[in-house]
């Protein structure tokens, strides 16, 4: 059966193997036409060219349709931001330096690349929020780039935060939808200048702005010829050595601890912070909480690095000698590590596992007890004792305080040297100095009014030997009164015995306190 069923193919094939191939002949009817388009459509050869271009015109022109339609912008906005996108810019621009290197270097063509401009970096404004983690890369690597073509050359600037570690930021993060907006956020601060910040130089004039603020808070001078000193040596230390050691002033509540901090930081032209170590719970605070916790939130450190122009923050530990010890996250152990350059270098955010270079932050500690701190702690800082003024000190911070607060006021010289004598902390001593200028005013529309009395009472006759507003033909006719506060616009030179009768009112409820001279 089988034999019969597989005869009659075998011979068919062996038939068509012994068969020789026939040429294949063009068919007439399509010799004179080609294939051209997307599609492959047959066109006559003699006019592909043309046709081609025509329809290549009308491709771009259906393209440039559908990119304008409402309906595609997404779709859009999203190309723009795509890795490809940015890599055909990149041949584009290549292209074009080619083409100018070309006509620009005829004798040396061989230039092209290299004299090539890199794209300049978007700033994170120019994005939306991503909603996604390869849209917050592809933002990333748009505004932040670690190539040396990106590098700053200006000497004063140093990087503090990579693209690459904003990078592996955003790859912590992950697709969680509730933690990444606050990381855009932080992404949005940190990013600006390609994570490059200023650095503090020093210079003539930043010398003199530090002798002026000597001047202004004189029982600080032991302070500030340290940061002088430190500064005169920069020039013939590493440019990685660069940098203020932490301060600790120890010393009274009220003896300008606080003020004296806030000022050197506009003296140095940094940003300024304030941390209350003796209400801190955590490290976490300084460092970060992990974004892991509900309460998660970047750390104070790396905010002010990020917000700040320089490299170089203040930041105020107050109270330092009042952290609490223990507890599972202890303050003591975040800044033994902050306070260490080679440990700060390479400091980590804890909210996204962030690294970044806060070696050149500068601290400053103040503390009532340095018997409260631990050795390891203290041994991190230059350590200094500030006591509270002496006379000759206080009649300069007064002169300070009138200058700031008020316009054209002045005391004279025995009203100064009285105030200046009195017992108590500066806070106390801007109370004082308040109340005497109050005392001033009130003096002073006393005068005013009682003047306007006499002037009504008595007509031009009665007004004899007071001069000012409201005497002479203004009152007589009855038209015009003084204005006892414009009396006040004006230069004002505060006595002896105004400042001798406002210390014996507060003397007769608070003399123990103060030491008052009595009257």
């Amino acid at each position: 059966m089988g034999y019969f069923t597989d005869g009659p193919f075998r011979m068919s094939n062996n038939v068509m193997r012994h068969q020789k191939p026939q040429p294949k002949v063009p068919d007439e009817d399509f010799i004179h036409y080609t294939q051209s388009g997307y599609h492959r459509i047959l066109v006559p050869l003699d006019l592909s060219g043309q046709i081609d271009e025509v329809m290549h015109r009308l491709m771009r022109e259906k393209f440039r349709i559908q990119l304008i339609h409402p309906e595609n912008f997404p779709v859009v906005q999203e190309y723009t931001l795509s890795d490809q996108f940015r890599e055909l810019q990149q041949e584009a621009e290549i292209r074009a330096a080619i083409a100018d290197g070309d006509d620009d270097n005829e004798d040396d063509p061989g230039q092209g690349v290299s004299g090539a401009r890199p794209l300049p970096l978007k700033s994170p404004s120019d994005f939306p929020a991503p909603s996604n983690l390869d849209s917050f890369v592809r933002a990333i690597h748009q505004c932040m780039n670690d190539g040396e073509e990106y590098a700053m050359t200006e000497p004063n600037m140093i990087r503090v935060f990579t693209a690459k570690a904003a990078v592996q930021f955003a790859e912590e993060v992950g697709e969680d939808s509730e933690r990444m907006p606050r990381a855009w956020r932080m992404f949005t601060h940190f990013a600006k200048n390609n994570g490059y910040r200023q650095i503090i130089e020093p210079s003539d004039e930043l010398e003199a702005r530090l002798l002026k603020l000597r001047f202004n808070f004189p029982n600080f001078e032991r302070v500030v010829d340290h940061l002088i000193n430190q500064l005169r040596l920069w020039p013939l230390k590493h440019p990685d050595e660069r940098r203020f050691r932490p301060l600790m002033l120890d010393g009274p509540k009220g003896a300008g601890k606080t003020a004296f901090a806030k000022e050197l930081s506009k003296t140095l032209n940094t940003r300024y912070a304030f941390f209350n170590v003796a209400s801190a719970s955590m490290g976490g605070i300084l460092t970060g909480i992990s974004s892991k916790w509900g309460n998660g939130q970047a750390g104070l450190i790396f905010s002010e690095m990020a917000r700040s122009e320089t490299a170089s923050p203040l930041i105020l530990l107050d109270e330092i000698d009042k952290a609490i010890v223990g507890g599972p996250f202890p303050i003591e152990g975040a800044l033994l590590n902050v306070l260490e350059p080679q440990t700060s270098r390479e400091m980590r955010d804890e909210f996204g596992g962030l690294e970044f270079d806060a070696s050149r932050v500068i601290y400053v500690a103040t503390s009532n007890d340095l018997n409260m701190i631990s050795a390891p702690l203290l041994s991190r800082f230059d350590v200094f004792a500030v006591d509270y003024p002496d006379p000759s000190q206080r009649e300069v911070i007064i002169r300070n305080m009138l200058k700031k607060q008020y316009l054209q006021t002045i005391l004279t010289p025995v009203a100064l040297s009285i105030l200046a004598r009195q017992d108590g902390d500066l806070r106390a001593l801007q109370s004082l100095l308040d109340k005497v200028v109050s005392q001033h005013v009130q003096a002073v529309l006393n005068q005013m009014g009682a003047k306007d009395q006499v002037a009504d009472k008595g007509g031009e006759g009665s007004s004899e030997g007071i001069s000012g507003e409201g005497s002479g033909e203004g009152n007589k006719a009855g038209t015009k009164k003084s204005n006892p506060r414009a009396s006040l616009y004006g230069p004002q030179v505060i006595d002896e015995l105004t400042v001798r009768i406002c210390l014996a009112q507060l003397g007769v409820k608070t003399q123990s306190h103060f030491g008052f001279i009595h009257v």
